[in-house]
């Protein structure tokens, strides 16, 4: 649930920032500004979620957390 919650609020975030960077709703290059804007912080949080790996508060998967192969 803390995955969930977390992205339900970065939602919220991508939507309000990509207001403030692009500003007003008018023009014929609004939509294509906002989508460019939704689509470039939408990929960077899909880098952010694929770095971790969630298990009941535990990172998996990642060489640094794990010393000869097996979880210190």
């Amino acid at each position: 649930k803390p995955l969930k919650k977390s992205q339900q609020k970065w939602l919220s975030f991508r939507d309000a920032q990509c207001k403030l960077i692009v500003g007003e709703e008018n023009g014929s290059e609004y939509p294509y500004s906002i989508n460019a804007c939704l689509i470039d912080l939408t990929e960077k949080r899909i880098l952010d979620l694929k770095s971790i790996q969630p298990c009941n508060g535990c990172v998996l998967f990642k060489d640094e957390y794990y010393k000869d192969g097996k979880w210190p």
